[in-house]
Protein backbone atom coordinates (compact mmCIF):
# COMPACT_ATOMS: atom_id res chain seq x y z
CA UNK A 1 0.00 0.00 0.00
CA UNK A 2 1.23 3.47 -0.83
CA UNK A 3 0.44 6.04 1.87
CA UNK A 4 -1.13 9.34 0.82
CA UNK A 5 -1.90 12.35 3.02
CA UNK A 6 -5.06 13.08 1.07
CA UNK A 7 -6.80 12.46 -2.21
CA UNK A 8 -9.05 14.67 -4.34
CA UNK A 9 -11.44 12.93 -6.71
CA UNK A 10 -12.64 14.68 -9.86
CA UNK A 11 -15.29 12.15 -10.91
CA UNK A 12 -18.49 11.23 -9.04
CA UNK A 13 -17.99 7.73 -7.62
CA UNK A 14 -19.84 6.76 -4.44
CA UNK A 15 -18.74 3.15 -3.78
CA UNK A 16 -16.59 2.40 -0.69
CA UNK A 17 -13.97 1.08 -3.09
CA UNK A 18 -13.36 2.88 -6.37
CA UNK A 19 -11.94 0.73 -9.18
CA UNK A 20 -10.23 3.15 -11.52
CA UNK A 21 -9.29 0.61 -14.16
CA UNK A 22 -12.95 0.17 -15.17
CA UNK A 23 -14.29 3.67 -14.62
CA UNK A 24 -11.50 5.75 -16.16
CA UNK A 25 -11.87 4.03 -19.55
CA UNK A 26 -15.24 5.72 -20.00
CA UNK A 27 -13.98 9.19 -19.10
CA UNK A 28 -12.61 11.84 -21.42
CA UNK A 29 -8.83 12.26 -21.02
CA UNK A 30 -7.72 15.46 -19.30
CA UNK A 31 -6.08 17.85 -21.76
CA UNK A 32 -4.96 21.50 -21.62
CA UNK A 33 -8.07 22.35 -23.63
CA UNK A 34 -10.61 20.87 -21.17
CA UNK A 35 -8.67 21.18 -17.88
CA UNK A 36 -10.55 24.35 -16.91
CA UNK A 37 -13.77 22.35 -16.78
CA UNK A 38 -12.60 20.03 -13.98
CA UNK A 39 -14.80 20.19 -10.90
CA UNK A 40 -13.89 18.71 -7.53
CA UNK A 41 -16.65 16.37 -6.41
CA UNK A 42 -15.02 14.59 -3.46
CA UNK A 43 -12.08 14.84 -1.09
CA UNK A 44 -10.75 11.85 0.82
CA UNK A 45 -8.42 12.25 3.77
CA UNK A 46 -8.08 15.21 6.12
CA UNK A 47 -4.66 16.39 4.98
CA UNK A 48 -1.80 16.94 7.43
CA UNK A 49 -1.06 19.29 10.29
CA UNK A 50 1.34 22.08 9.31
CA UNK A 51 2.73 22.83 12.77
CA UNK A 52 0.88 26.15 13.12
CA UNK A 53 -0.67 26.52 16.57
CA UNK A 54 -2.44 29.13 18.70
CA UNK A 55 -3.99 28.92 22.17
CA UNK A 56 -7.07 30.96 22.98
CA UNK A 57 -6.45 33.68 25.62
CA UNK A 58 -8.55 31.78 28.19
CA UNK A 59 -6.65 28.52 27.45
CA UNK A 60 -9.89 26.60 26.75
CA UNK A 61 -9.37 26.17 23.01
CA UNK A 62 -6.44 25.22 20.82
CA UNK A 63 -6.23 25.94 17.08
CA UNK A 64 -4.08 23.75 14.81
CA UNK A 65 -3.23 24.68 11.23
CA UNK A 66 -3.51 22.03 8.53
CA UNK A 67 -3.07 21.62 4.81
CA UNK A 68 -6.85 21.99 4.33
CA UNK A 69 -7.77 24.52 7.02
CA UNK A 70 -7.90 24.98 10.79
CA UNK A 71 -8.96 22.56 13.53
CA UNK A 72 -10.11 23.95 16.89
CA UNK A 73 -10.07 21.61 19.88
CA UNK A 74 -11.54 22.16 23.33
CA UNK A 75 -9.46 21.49 26.45
CA UNK A 76 -12.60 21.51 28.59
CA UNK A 77 -14.46 18.94 26.45
CA UNK A 78 -11.69 16.81 25.00
CA UNK A 79 -14.12 14.12 23.80
CA UNK A 80 -16.11 16.53 21.64
CA UNK A 81 -15.63 16.76 17.88
CA UNK A 82 -13.28 19.61 16.88
CA UNK A 83 -14.53 22.54 14.88
CA UNK A 84 -13.11 22.55 11.36
CA UNK A 85 -12.68 25.74 9.34
CA UNK A 86 -12.43 24.49 5.76
CA UNK A 87 -10.21 26.60 3.48
CA UNK A 88 -8.97 23.79 1.22
CA UNK A 89 -5.53 25.39 1.33
CA UNK A 90 -2.40 25.40 3.47
CA UNK A 91 -2.33 27.33 6.76
CA UNK A 92 1.08 28.82 7.59
CA UNK A 93 0.51 30.66 10.87
CA UNK A 94 -2.18 31.38 13.47
CA UNK A 95 -2.78 34.09 16.08
CA UNK A 96 -5.68 34.52 18.48
CA UNK A 97 -6.96 38.03 19.21
CA UNK A 98 -6.73 39.03 22.91
CA UNK A 99 -10.52 39.17 23.23
CA UNK A 100 -10.77 35.56 22.00
CA UNK A 101 -13.30 36.39 19.29
CA UNK A 102 -11.07 36.43 16.17
CA UNK A 103 -8.54 33.99 14.76
CA UNK A 104 -5.93 35.43 12.37
CA UNK A 105 -4.85 32.87 9.76
CA UNK A 106 -1.96 33.22 7.32
CA UNK A 107 -2.49 31.57 3.94
CA UNK A 108 -0.97 32.03 0.51
CA UNK A 109 -3.54 34.70 -0.40
CA UNK A 110 -2.96 36.82 2.73
CA UNK A 111 -4.07 37.03 6.35
CA UNK A 112 -7.67 36.03 7.05
CA UNK A 113 -9.71 37.14 10.06
CA UNK A 114 -12.15 34.43 11.09
CA UNK A 115 -14.89 35.60 13.45
CA UNK A 116 -15.45 32.74 15.89
CA UNK A 117 -18.91 34.02 16.85
CA UNK A 118 -20.48 34.87 13.47
CA UNK A 119 -18.31 32.33 11.55
CA UNK A 120 -17.58 35.01 8.95
CA UNK A 121 -14.23 35.06 7.16
CA UNK A 122 -12.49 37.97 5.46
CA UNK A 123 -9.04 38.70 4.07
CA UNK A 124 -7.74 41.77 5.86
CA UNK A 125 -4.07 42.28 4.93
CA UNK A 126 -1.29 40.78 2.84
CA UNK A 127 1.33 38.56 4.40
CA UNK A 128 2.87 35.10 4.19
CA UNK A 129 4.87 34.70 7.40
CA UNK A 130 4.37 34.64 11.14
CA UNK A 131 1.69 36.83 12.75
CA UNK A 132 0.97 38.25 16.22
CA UNK A 133 -1.52 40.56 17.89
CA UNK A 134 -0.31 43.15 20.36
CA UNK A 135 -1.52 42.46 23.93
CA UNK A 136 -4.06 45.28 23.72
CA UNK A 137 -5.42 43.92 20.42
CA UNK A 138 -4.82 47.17 18.55
CA UNK A 139 -1.89 46.07 16.37
CA UNK A 140 -1.22 43.11 14.10
CA UNK A 141 2.37 42.30 13.10
CA UNK A 142 2.80 40.25 9.92
CA UNK A 143 5.86 38.86 8.19
CA UNK A 144 6.02 38.81 4.40
CA UNK A 145 8.48 38.31 1.57
CA UNK A 146 8.62 41.62 -0.29
CA UNK A 147 10.56 43.08 -3.26
CA UNK A 148 14.03 44.36 -2.40
CA UNK A 149 13.07 47.83 -3.70
CA UNK A 150 9.86 49.77 -4.24
CA UNK A 151 10.70 50.44 -7.88
CA UNK A 152 11.33 46.73 -8.56
CA UNK A 153 14.78 47.53 -9.93
CA UNK A 154 16.08 44.53 -7.97
CA UNK A 155 14.23 41.37 -8.88
CA UNK A 156 14.70 39.54 -5.62
CA UNK A 157 12.67 39.04 -2.46
CA UNK A 158 13.72 39.90 1.07
CA UNK A 159 12.09 39.51 4.46
CA UNK A 160 9.74 42.27 5.49
CA UNK A 161 7.66 43.10 8.55
CA UNK A 162 4.40 45.06 8.51
CA UNK A 163 2.42 46.43 11.44
CA UNK A 164 -1.28 47.09 10.83
CA UNK A 165 -4.17 48.60 12.72
CA UNK A 166 -5.94 45.36 13.69
CA UNK A 167 -9.37 47.01 13.55
CA UNK A 168 -9.15 48.79 10.20
CA UNK A 169 -6.42 46.86 8.35
CA UNK A 170 -4.54 50.11 7.69
CA UNK A 171 -0.78 49.64 7.44
CA UNK A 172 0.97 51.76 10.07
CA UNK A 173 4.61 50.83 9.55
CA UNK A 174 6.70 48.52 7.38
CA UNK A 175 10.33 47.45 7.44
CA UNK A 176 12.36 45.92 4.62
CA UNK A 177 15.36 43.86 5.72
CA UNK A 178 18.46 42.76 3.82
CA UNK A 179 17.66 39.10 4.50
CA UNK A 180 17.37 37.65 1.01
CA UNK A 181 14.86 34.84 0.31
CA UNK A 182 13.87 34.90 3.97
CA UNK A 183 10.61 35.25 5.88
CA UNK A 184 9.53 35.82 9.46
CA UNK A 185 9.06 32.50 11.27
CA UNK A 186 8.15 34.00 14.66
CA UNK A 187 6.72 37.39 15.65
CA UNK A 188 6.10 38.28 19.30
CA UNK A 189 5.12 41.29 21.40
CA UNK A 190 6.20 41.53 25.02
CA UNK A 191 3.41 41.32 27.57
CA UNK A 192 3.78 45.01 28.42
CA UNK A 193 3.50 45.95 24.71
CA UNK A 194 6.90 47.69 24.80
CA UNK A 195 8.96 45.30 22.67
CA UNK A 196 8.52 43.53 19.33
CA UNK A 197 10.75 40.59 18.40
CA UNK A 198 11.04 38.96 14.98
CA UNK A 199 12.91 35.81 13.99
CA UNK A 200 13.80 35.44 10.30
CA UNK A 201 15.04 32.25 8.69
CA UNK A 202 16.58 31.51 5.29
CA UNK A 203 18.19 28.43 3.81
CA UNK A 204 21.89 29.07 3.39
CA UNK A 205 22.09 27.71 -0.15
CA UNK A 206 20.02 30.68 -1.30
CA UNK A 207 22.87 33.04 -0.50
CA UNK A 208 26.03 31.00 -0.05
CA UNK A 209 25.54 27.67 -1.85
CA UNK A 210 25.71 25.77 1.45
CA UNK A 211 23.24 23.69 3.40
CA UNK A 212 23.45 25.93 6.47
CA UNK A 213 20.45 27.73 7.90
CA UNK A 214 20.83 31.47 8.49
CA UNK A 215 18.61 32.83 11.22
CA UNK A 216 18.28 36.39 12.49
CA UNK A 217 16.68 37.86 15.59
CA UNK A 218 15.69 41.53 15.58
CA UNK A 219 14.12 43.17 18.62
CA UNK A 220 12.55 46.65 18.47
CA UNK A 221 10.71 48.93 20.80
CA UNK A 222 7.17 49.14 19.45
CA UNK A 223 7.09 52.93 19.73
CA UNK A 224 10.27 53.40 17.68
CA UNK A 225 9.16 50.88 15.06
CA UNK A 226 5.87 52.66 14.48
CA UNK A 227 7.60 56.05 14.17
CA UNK A 228 10.71 54.95 12.29
CA UNK A 229 10.66 51.33 11.05
CA UNK A 230 14.18 51.67 9.62
CA UNK A 231 15.68 52.53 13.00
CA UNK A 232 18.35 50.20 14.36
CA UNK A 233 16.83 47.41 16.48
CA UNK A 234 17.72 47.38 20.16
CA UNK A 235 18.96 43.81 19.72
CA UNK A 236 20.07 42.24 16.46
CA UNK A 237 21.76 38.87 16.26
CA UNK A 238 22.71 36.51 13.46
CA UNK A 239 23.25 32.80 13.91
CA UNK A 240 24.74 30.71 11.12
CA UNK A 241 24.60 27.02 11.79
CA UNK A 242 22.93 24.01 10.31
CA UNK A 243 19.67 23.31 12.08
CA UNK A 244 19.78 25.93 14.79
CA UNK A 245 18.83 29.54 15.27
CA UNK A 246 17.03 32.06 17.40
CA UNK A 247 13.72 31.30 19.03
CA UNK A 248 12.89 34.99 19.30
CA UNK A 249 11.30 36.62 22.28
CA UNK A 250 10.18 34.24 24.99
CA UNK A 251 8.73 36.83 27.28
CA UNK A 252 9.10 36.44 31.01
CA UNK A 253 6.15 38.34 32.51
CA UNK A 254 7.91 38.60 35.87
CA UNK A 255 10.77 40.52 34.28
CA UNK A 256 8.46 42.76 32.20
CA UNK A 257 9.72 41.42 28.92
CA UNK A 258 13.39 42.34 29.20
CA UNK A 259 14.81 38.83 28.80
CA UNK A 260 15.33 36.99 25.55
CA UNK A 261 16.22 33.37 25.01
CA UNK A 262 17.98 32.14 21.90
CA UNK A 263 19.89 29.13 20.71
CA UNK A 264 23.45 30.26 20.09
CA UNK A 265 26.60 28.15 19.77
CA UNK A 266 24.63 25.06 20.70
CA UNK A 267 23.72 26.51 24.09
CA UNK A 268 20.79 28.47 25.44
CA UNK A 269 21.80 32.13 25.52
CA UNK A 270 20.16 34.73 27.73
CA UNK A 271 20.12 38.36 26.57
CA UNK A 272 19.27 41.28 28.79
CA UNK A 273 18.58 44.64 27.18
CA UNK A 274 19.87 46.60 30.16
CA UNK A 275 22.89 44.41 30.89
CA UNK A 276 25.73 42.91 28.92
CA UNK A 277 24.89 39.72 27.07
CA UNK A 278 24.89 36.77 29.41
CA UNK A 279 25.22 33.16 28.46
CA UNK A 280 23.97 30.23 30.44
CA UNK A 281 24.37 26.54 29.66
CA UNK A 282 21.60 24.29 30.86
CA UNK A 283 22.69 20.80 31.81
CA UNK A 284 22.80 18.21 29.06
CA UNK A 285 21.92 20.73 26.36
CA UNK A 286 25.54 21.87 26.03
CA UNK A 287 26.75 21.65 22.41
CA UNK A 288 23.33 20.66 21.14
CA UNK A 289 21.82 21.93 17.94
CA UNK A 290 18.70 23.45 19.50
CA UNK A 291 15.55 23.51 17.37
CA UNK A 292 12.80 24.71 19.68
CA UNK A 293 12.34 26.50 23.01
CA UNK A 294 9.21 27.32 24.99
CA UNK A 295 9.07 29.12 28.30
CA UNK A 296 6.41 28.41 30.91
CA UNK A 297 4.39 31.54 31.82
CA UNK A 298 5.88 31.57 35.34
CA UNK A 299 9.30 32.19 33.80
CA UNK A 300 10.96 29.41 35.77
CA UNK A 301 10.58 26.37 33.53
CA UNK A 302 11.88 25.83 29.99
CA UNK A 303 11.18 23.10 27.41
CA UNK A 304 13.99 22.62 24.87
CA UNK A 305 14.22 20.31 21.86
CA UNK A 306 17.60 19.63 20.30
CA UNK A 307 19.92 17.00 18.90
CA UNK A 308 23.44 15.90 19.54
CA UNK A 309 25.55 16.92 16.51
CA UNK A 310 27.53 13.70 16.84
CA UNK A 311 24.40 11.64 16.14
CA UNK A 312 22.80 14.04 13.59
CA UNK A 313 20.30 13.52 11.96
CA UNK A 314 19.29 11.14 14.78
CA UNK A 315 19.46 11.86 18.47
CA UNK A 316 16.51 14.25 18.93
CA UNK A 317 15.57 14.83 22.56
CA UNK A 318 13.07 17.09 24.32
CA UNK A 319 13.89 18.01 27.91
CA UNK A 320 12.65 20.40 30.61
CA UNK A 321 14.96 22.64 32.66
CA UNK A 322 14.56 24.64 35.85
CA UNK A 323 15.80 28.12 34.90
CA UNK A 324 16.54 29.06 38.48
CA UNK A 325 18.97 26.18 39.08
CA UNK A 326 19.84 25.15 35.52
CA UNK A 327 19.04 21.54 36.41
CA UNK A 328 17.19 19.13 34.15
CA UNK A 329 13.71 18.37 35.45
CA UNK A 330 12.84 15.49 33.11
CA UNK A 331 13.16 14.14 29.59
CA UNK A 332 9.88 14.49 27.71
CA UNK A 333 10.74 12.21 24.81
CA UNK A 334 13.66 10.74 22.94
CA UNK A 335 12.32 12.30 19.77
CA UNK A 336 11.81 15.76 18.33
CA UNK A 337 8.79 17.99 18.86
CA UNK A 338 9.05 20.46 16.01
CA UNK A 339 6.47 22.76 17.64
CA UNK A 340 5.63 23.11 21.32
CA UNK A 341 3.46 25.69 23.05
CA UNK A 342 2.21 26.43 26.57
CA UNK A 343 -1.29 27.73 27.16
CA UNK A 344 -1.59 31.25 28.55
CA UNK A 345 -2.49 29.97 32.03
CA UNK A 346 0.43 27.53 32.01
CA UNK A 347 -1.81 24.52 32.70
CA UNK A 348 -1.39 22.89 29.28
CA UNK A 349 1.42 22.04 26.86
CA UNK A 350 0.96 21.01 23.23
CA UNK A 351 3.67 19.28 21.21
CA UNK A 352 3.82 18.29 17.53
CA UNK A 353 5.64 15.19 16.28
CA UNK A 354 5.10 12.34 13.83
CA UNK A 355 2.16 14.17 12.17
CA UNK A 356 0.26 14.32 15.49
CA UNK A 357 -0.38 16.82 18.29
CA UNK A 358 -0.05 15.64 21.89
CA UNK A 359 -1.61 17.55 24.81
CA UNK A 360 -0.27 17.40 28.37
CA UNK A 361 -1.64 18.85 31.59
CA UNK A 362 1.00 20.68 33.65
CA UNK A 363 1.24 20.18 37.43
CA UNK A 364 4.15 21.64 39.43
CA UNK A 365 6.42 21.59 36.39
CA UNK A 366 5.53 17.96 35.63
CA UNK A 367 3.49 16.74 32.66
CA UNK A 368 0.65 14.25 32.34
CA UNK A 369 -0.43 13.27 28.83
CA UNK A 370 -4.15 13.89 28.30
CA UNK A 371 -4.89 13.58 24.59
CA UNK A 372 -3.50 13.30 21.08
CA UNK A 373 -4.86 14.29 17.68
CA UNK A 374 -4.06 13.11 14.18
CA UNK A 375 -5.78 13.42 10.81
CA UNK A 376 -7.32 10.64 8.71
CA UNK A 377 -5.60 9.71 5.45
CA UNK A 378 -6.50 7.93 2.22
CA UNK A 379 -4.65 4.78 1.18
CA UNK A 380 -3.98 3.98 -2.46
CA UNK A 381 -3.65 0.39 -3.57
CA UNK A 382 -1.25 0.11 -6.50
CA UNK A 383 -1.76 -3.61 -7.04
CA UNK A 384 -5.47 -3.68 -7.86
CA UNK A 385 -6.13 -0.04 -8.77
CA UNK A 386 -8.50 0.61 -5.87
CA UNK A 387 -8.77 3.59 -3.55
CA UNK A 388 -9.19 2.62 0.10
CA UNK A 389 -11.21 5.35 1.84
CA UNK A 390 -10.59 6.25 5.51
CA UNK A 391 -13.14 5.21 8.11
Amino acid sequence: MKYLIGFVLYVILMQPFVTLADDLSALEPITPENAQHLVQVARYGEGVFTGAIAWSPDSTRLAFGGSLGVWIYSTTASDSEPEFIDYDRWVYALAWSPDGETLAITQDDGVHFYDLISKEDRIVVSGSGAIAFSPDGKLLAVGEKIPASDDYQEWRLVAGLHVYDARTGERIASRRTDYQDSNAVKVQFSHDNILLAVTYSVEGNAVSCTDEVFQYLDVYTVENFLVSPESVPVLATQVVNKGMGWNGLLDNPIASGDRFYGEGSGNIVLHGLTNDMKQTTLGEIENWLVDDLVLHPDGEFLIATGRDPETYPLGYTTVAFDLQTGEKLFTLAESSFSSTSFSADGNWLAGFRDESWIIWEVHNHQLEEKNSFSLASADWSVDDGRLQLPD
